[in-house]
């Protein structure tokens, strides 16, 4: 654990301290919510290009999915819809279990934030 000074030289200085332990929390939810990953909504991507192709240090993408199933809330009767904040998942299949992802899906496997 690092002491943390009560004046700091700049705001970079300020904010370093935080960056370690904010990404062992986002790390640490990420986790817990991957074993609910078989009860999430899901859909088929029928459009997928990066949204300026001349840029190659974009990572932007146009993307258009078919309509999202979601299985365990309302029975499926109403769609789901994207919040901000929503992780999506992009692979070459459905996935069941968290297993899945570490096993047949690893190469194939993207988590979008």
């Amino acid at each position: 654990m690092v002491k943390i000074p009560e004046l700091f030289q700049s705001v970079d200085a300020y904010l370093g301290p935080y960056v370690f332990p904010l990404l062992e929390e986002t790390r640490a939810e990420l986790k817990s919510s991957m074993y609910t990953i078989n009860a999430a909504p899901f859909a088929e991507v029928t459009y997928l290009r990066a949204a300026n192709p001349s840029d190659k240090q974009s990572f932007l993408y146009d993307v258009k999915v078919d309509s999202w199933k979601n299985r365990f809330m309302d029975n499926g009767s109403k769609p789901y819809r994207t919040v901000p904040g929503d992780v999506v998942l992009l692979s070459d299949g459905k996935p069941s279990a968290v297993a899945d992802l570490q096993l047949k899906f690893e190469e194939k496997t993207r988590i979008i934030l």
